[in-house]
């Protein structure tokens, strides 16, 4: 199970907050900083104890893997995230060509809707058995 977290929750000083995310990290929940890549995030959250990985924001992705600045800084991004021992979720990846490229990085998680649309929790039993 990962909990994604905003980066404003992790700058959070209360310490029940700090306490809550590490309870929940030792039950074995993952806590993945949301939307990196967007707005004000830093890479100073990567070097945060708090958090089992970063959930790359949707518009990192949109261009990849037609434009190769983006593709390039996507791919390096994904190194330094993977080298601080840090997972990796990609976000809305919808073309096969986005799936192929990704591929290259090995065992990695992605979201979107080249595997499928958003499923109800009632829908969830039925649509794993595919």
């Amino acid at each position: 199970l990962h909990l994604d977290v905003s980066e404003t929750l992790l700058h959070d000083e209360n310490v029940t907050v700090k306490s809550e995310l590490e309870a929940l990290r030792k039950t074995g929940v993952k806590v993945v900083l949301d939307d990196f890549g967007s707005g004000r995030s830093s890479l100073s959250c990567l070097g945060n104890a708090a958090i089992d990985g970063i959930k790359i924001d949707w518009r990192l992705m949109q261009q990849v893997p037609s434009e190769n600045e983006a593709s390039e800084m996507l791919a390096h991004l994904i190194d330094l995230v993977r080298a601080r021992g840090l997972s990796v979720v990609i976000e809305r990846v919808e073309t096969r060509e986005q799936v192929a490229w990704l591929a290259r990085f090995g065992d990695m998680t992605v979201q979107g809707f080249y595997f499928s649309r958003p499923v109800s929790a009632a829908m969830l039993p039925i649509a794993t058995r595919a």
